[in-house]
């Protein structure tokens, strides 16, 4: 090994701050229009019991936030390993959620414990195992991975 490949190894900020700006602004170009519709229907949700038949509401709503959820985490990690449009991005996210159950399955149990972790114990949690929490994401979108390298990146 050189002197210089065992000096970058032992950079790793380096290489964080390298990636973190190169995907920042694509991430960004759907995660704020995403969490608006976030917000919008996390008032709705609120808003819901006030309202005759706001069971019914509250239940789509609910709904309408894990599609959400699962079509942001799908785009999450497309944006971070491949560069599309985004609108591509968003499309191929979408349609992995329906495409692939598994991952699909993977994602919302990989969100059932983050919500629980955060009911039952603390926000700090969560943010301390983030990296951990990122890698169970990688590895349950693997499907999803292998199948855009198949068939949509050259």
């Amino acid at each position: 090994m050189a002197a210089g490949a065992g000096r970058a190894l032992l950079q790793p900020a380096r290489h964080f701050w390298r990636g973190y700006r190169l995907n920042a602004l694509p991430v960004l170009r759907w995660w704020v229009p995403a969490l608006g519709a976030a917000t919008v229907l996390g008032i709705n949700l609120l808003g819901a019991d006030a309202v005759p038949g706001g069971e019914v509401l509250g239940a789509i709503t609910v709904v309408l936030l894990v599609v959400l959820l699962l079509v942001a985490a799908n785009a999450l990690v497309i944006t971070a390993l491949y560069a599309l449009r985004t609108r591509d991005v968003l499309r191929l996210a979408a349609y992995y959620v329906v495409r692939s159950p598994r991952s699909t399955l993977a994602t919302l149990a990989l969100a059932v414990v983050i919500a629980a972790s955060l009911v039952l114990l603390s926000e700090l949690v969560p943010i301390l195992l983030s990296a951990v929490l990122a890698l169970v994401l990688l590895h349950g979108t693997r499907p999803i991975r292998s199948d855009i390298e198949e068939n949509f990146v050259s």
